[in-house]
């Protein structure tokens, strides 16, 4: 008889693990990785990155740390972006980030691309630990890094939040595959409790790591756990067996995916109803018979099931108030067939990452008769069928098909969790991609063996279909390489981004919006103008659309304008910061100075931790003549956002204003300090130095103005200026240096 050596998974993948190339391997995908994105360290920030990172508070100093456990992002940015997405973890890491980066985007896409590393490092240590030693788990690892819908995801800082929950999933995975082969149940314990914390915080960066349990009910019925005894001639817990006939022999290389070498045509239906005998109903095989270990295997998923369940009754609240208000034009059922349709959808991005846009413009099917709806509806049964099948005799293949369904549950919109009437976006492929991978790699295992046992194949096919295979499988991974490299310079910045998703999806107001915002940023008012306008026309229903013309109009010069959107508006959106700073500064430029006062009082009492309510604020006291009062407001501007010039300077100026000229210098040439390249900051230490008796400093000052960027009246006050302060008989300059 011959003697196989068999080895439990744990040993498996400790073997797989010291192989002397995985080294190189992990080194090649890390490298691919690397490569593809590092053009995005070049990036601005763009979309909802205002909101979160530029102009969020909570990211100044650490006081603000324990809200980040307590609430949602919705309150978390002021009510700017409304929705219940609980995610403290990822709040967390931009904290970190902003405290070691500032407002400098270069390092928060840094930790993107780190971020985006170290998941595809995990992809790989998974498809190893499934596939075994070889050429599969590696070209399934590349397609991963490759695959153009994660373009969003990595070259947009706010969508780490789905590299996240990745990197805490794949952890739990790996963890309880290895926990469920450990030796003792001491070692299982501890195992499976690593992969419950790393399931938990996955849970802590974002909803849609609630999948994970029943990830782990698919792993245990289609990859039974290989712990088998084999009578008399066990040796050493089962680690070898003697038999190389034996079903249970066949059944364990078949796990291994060495499929090709056991299954022949006139054995196929033996080898098959001999192991659904000992997977779906265990009893004595011959002389192996299941142990109670895999009788109770089971019970392994509970604790991370009862950590989902936990977790879903603890945001029971919100999520119910937030279904209750989106759900008002309907219930459930009317919405399975765009849930069906997104289904059918993200099958063909995934295959197919062809036509990916940053929005898409999509209607949503009022019946289930719709081509769409019907499509995903026979794409959902198909992959079904296909999975149950495919875990007799692909186990690893069933896995990364039901990977992939199973994660797509969380994004299917069922529960709307966009204000878009079909909330399809690229980034939710990221965590079922995982699971594509891992199919395509069990896929490319067995076409990677050359030579063996196989009988089946003609010698010709044999000797081709390894270098085919491998050959097929580099092309995609360069197409998909080369499609990631030319798209994601969309997300560079957001007139990029945005005038892209106004031309393809010209019905979105989404797109004209921020696209007019973007414009008025640079500076460019009727351009930014017209696509707020035209924003407003697209959707003249939308809030929000308003309230961004509003804000455009105010900074226009054209308060009249920003008041008559602003009173039609009101019943929906009075008690938001946006429209009560925008209210409150229309006030400010109309000289209305105690209408100001009181609209920025109630904004900085309801949103106490935003710097720029205090200095709004403090403007208005100032221009009431309440000296003290502005001081004390300008004063907790600067406590708020310590790193910010902006409260520095008005405190510089005030002081000025009331003849504390050497508390206005140390203002001033802090907020310098926190910006220079600020033209305001440098402004008000050039009258600071004067102020103070130093006029050869002050004229220094003004000349280097020159060199920033600058309005021409802006320019027209820094000649006069540099000419009153230039001695006689020297010359001074008219022109840019």
């Amino acid at each position: 008889m011959s003697r196989i050596s068999l080895q439990p998974e744990a040993a498996a993948a400790a073997d797989n693990l010291s192989h002397p190339f995985v080294s190189r391997q992990l080194c090649l995908v890390g490298l691919a990785a690397l490569t593809l994105y590092a053009g995005s360290l070049a990036y601005d920030f763009v979309w909802d990155d205002y909101n979160i990172i530029l102009q969020n508070p909570h990211l100044e100093t650490a006081r603000h740390l324990p809200r980040f456990f307590t609430e949602d992002v919705t309150s978390l940015t002021g009510g700017a972006l409304h929705a219940v997405y609980y995610r403290p973890l990822f709040w967390l890491s931009l904290f970190l980030d902003f405290q070691l980066w500032g407002r400098n985007p270069a390092g928060f896409h840094l930790s993107n691309v780190l971020l985006y590393t170290a998941v595809c490092l995990l992809v790989f240590l998974l498809a190893r630990a499934l596939l075994g030693p070889g050429q599969a788990a590696l070209l399934a690892a590349l397609l991963f890094v490759a695959h153009p819908a994660h373009v969003e995801t990595v070259a947009w800082v706010s969508g780490r939040c789905d590299p996240m929950p990745a990197i805490g999933l794949m952890a739990a995975m790996l963890a309880y595959l290895h926990g469920r082969a450990a030796g003792g149940i001491r070692r299982e314990v501890a195992i499976l409790a690593g992969g419950l914390l790393a399931f938990g915080a996955a849970l802590l960066a974002k909803e849609s790591a609630v999948s994970l349990p029943l990830l782990l009910l698919w792993v245990e019925l289609v990859l039974p756990a290989r712990s088998f005894h084999h009578g008399d001639t066990e040796a050493t817990e089962g680690r070898q067996i003697t038999g190389g006939t034996s079903t249970q022999c066949r059944q364990e290389m078949l796990l291994r995916g060495r499929w090709s070498r056991f299954v022949r045509p006139r054995q196929c239906w033996s080898f098959l109803r001999d192991l659904r005998a000992s997977v779906v109903k265990p009893q004595r095989v011959g002389r192996v018979h299941a142990t109670a270990r895999d009788r109770q295997r089971w019970l392994r998923p509970v604790p991370f099931v009862a950590l989902a369940l936990s977790y879903l009754w603890l945001r029971h609240g919100a999520l119910t108030r937030w279904t209750e208000e989106t759900l008002s034009g309907g219930d459930l059922w009317s919405r399975l067939p765009g849930s069906l349709e997104l289904i059918a959808r993200y099958v063909l991005t995934a295959l197919l990452p062809i036509g990916l846009q940053p929005v898409y413009d999509l209607a949503r099917p009022a019946t289930l008769l719709a081509p769409w709806p019907l499509a995903g509806l026979g794409l959902l049964v198909a992959g079904g069928v296909l999975a149950w099948r495919l875990r007799m005799h692909a186990p690893v293949a069933s896995l990364g098909l039901g990977w992939y369904f199973l994660s797509l549950g969380p994004v299917l919109d069922l529960v709307p969790i966009s204000s878009r009437p079909l909330n399809f976006a690229d980034r939710h492929l990221f965590i079922p991609s995982i699971g594509l991978s891992l199919l395509a790699g069990a896929l490319l295992a067995p076409l990677l063996r050359s030579g063996g046992s196989d009988t089946v194949a003609a010698p010709t096919l044999r000797r081709i279909r390894a270098p085919l295979a491998r050959w097929v499988a580099m092309v995609m991974i360069g197409l998909w390489g080369l499609r990631t490299l030319t798209y994601a310079p969309v997300f560079q910045d957001d007139i990029s981004l945005f005038t892209r998703v106004s031309e393809q999806a010209p019905r979105v107001a989404l797109g004209h919006q921020n696209l007019g915002l973007a414009r008025l940023r640079a500076g460019d008012l009727p351009g930014g103008l017209a696509a707020l306008e035209q924003s407003v026309a697209v959707e003249p229903d939308n809030p929000r659309a308003q309230l961004a013309l509003a804000g455009g109009y105010v900074m226009a010069g054209r308060p009249q304008l920003a008041h008559q959107i602003l009173d039609g508006i009101a019943p929906r959106l009075a008690r938001q910061r946006a429209f009560l700073e925008v209210r409150g500064t229309a006030y400010l430029m109309q000289g209305a100075w105690s209408a100001a006062a009181h609209v920025l009082q109630e904004a900085a009492r309801r949103y106490g931790d935003y710097p720029s309510l205090h200095r709004l604020l403090g403007q208005a006291r100032e221009r009431q003549g309440d000296l003290p009062a502005a001081e004390a407001a300008y004063r907790t501007a600067i406590a708020l956002a310590p790193r910010s010039a902006e409260g520095h300077t008005d405190l510089a100026l005030l002081f000025l204003r009331i003849g504390r000229a050497q508390e206005a210098l140390g203002a001033a040439e802090t907020a310098t300090r926190l910006a220079p390249g600020s033209a305001i900051a440098a402004r008000s230490l050039a009258l600071a130095l004067e102020a103070s008796g130093q006029r050869e400093a002050s004229r220094s000052t003004w000349k280097r103005m020159l060199g920033l960027e600058i309005t021409a009246a802006q320019r027209a006050e820094i000649l006069r200026h540099i000419v009153r302060l230039t001695p006689e008989g020297e010359a001074a300059p008219l022109g840019r240096p």
